[in-house]
């Protein structure tokens, strides 16, 4: 971790004569903030020539959703301050892809072994289609807020592929940090009952920004607690409403890092679109155009995951950037 100091200081007032101590003054006013833990602290310099844009970075994630797309918000019965937000309807979402697996009517046999690991089994005419190592397994049920499976309690919750033992067979262990739980059965797993889809995609400790659509209380800023191609769940110490058939398109981002703080100079007037931003509203404008010690800036303490600048002047601005996560 690094450490930031950001010292600030402003003062106007409008004695004739009198610089270095005015009387008359209408505000003077000083903040000083001392060793905030950050990270990946970094200066950064650009040319950007006249009209032209830059995208400095996006850390946003591509989710596929749009004007169609439509989210149910429940309670997770297991967690008093756990929220489900579930695609009911609509372009599905790219939280994760899907293996087109063939489970459902089939019995599947769970193997306990001695090395913390599982081998679960599908029975003739079932195929574990498309599934490679690394994938993540899914069984809902009672313990993860689930309606109640076909499966044991012990076999409930998120596994990892260790290896693809064959078409029909899998070798299953807990994600890190899980411990383990495991138990020898046969059953046949009804439609959504195991699940199995990839280990890429949005991930447990993104960020997800709501900015419209649902109810105040969830335009917020959540860090994803859980994910599945279908729904993913945050943790909220304030109470969410619970809300059907809501289409948040543009309102719902996900992204993978952020920064926390940013400063932005330039000598030429620039557009500084933020995060989702559409609009060209936010505009610096140097104080003396083209001199370097005049020039205009933009500063913020917040959540900044898309940074695009969009030169306004028909020469070169000359643009410094500061950040921290």
């Amino acid at each position: 971790m690094s450490a930031l100091n950001i010292i600030s200081q402003s003062v106007a007032y409008s004695d004739p004569l009198s610089a270095s101590a005015p009387l008359r003054k209408a505000f003077d006013w000083s903040r000083s903030f001392q060793n905030i833990s950050v990270s990946n602290p970094r200066s950064e310099a650009y040319g950007v020539a006249g009209s032209q844009t830059l995208t400095v970075f996006d850390l946003s994630e591509s989710t596929s959703i749009d004007g169609t797309t439509a989210f149910d918000v429940s309670l997770n019965p297991v967690s008093a301050d756990t929220y489900r937000f579930t695609v009911v309807s609509g372009t599905a979402p790219a939280f994760r892809t899907s293996r087109s697996i063939s489970v459902v009517t089939h019995p599947v046999t769970v193997v306990v072994n001695t090395n913390v690991t599982a081998t679960f089994s599908v029975g003739t005419g079932g195929a574990f289609t498309g599934v490679v190592a690394g994938d993540i397994i899914f069984i809902p049920g009672l313990s993860t807020g689930d309606s109640a499976g076909a499966f044991n309690t012990l076999n409930e919750g998120f596994w990892v592929v260790n290896g693809v033992l064959s078409s029909t067979s899998l070798n299953l262990v807990r994600p890190t940090g899980v411990t383990f739980s495991a138990y020898g059965e046969v059953v046949i797993p009804a439609a959504g009952e195991f699940l199995a889809f990839s280990s890429a995609g949005v991930q447990v400790g993104d960020s997800v920004q709501i900015t419209g659509s649902f109810a105040p209380a969830t335009q917020n800023t959540f860090i994803i607690s859980v994910v599945t191609p279908s729904w993913f769940e945050v943790v909220s110490a304030i109470a969410l409403s619970l809300e059907t058939g809501i289409t948040p398109d543009t309102d719902m981002e996900f992204y993978s890092a952020a920064k926390r703080w940013i400063r932005i100079e330039s000598d030429q007037a620039v557009v500084v679109k933020l995060n989702n931003d559409t609009g060209t509203f936010n505009q610096i404008a140097p104080i003396a155009a083209g001199d370097s010690a005049f020039v205009g800036w933009f500063e913020l303490w917040g959540p900044v995951f898309k940074l695009v600048l969009i030169n306004k002047s028909v020469l070169t601005a000359n643009i410094s950037i500061f950040s921290c996560e």
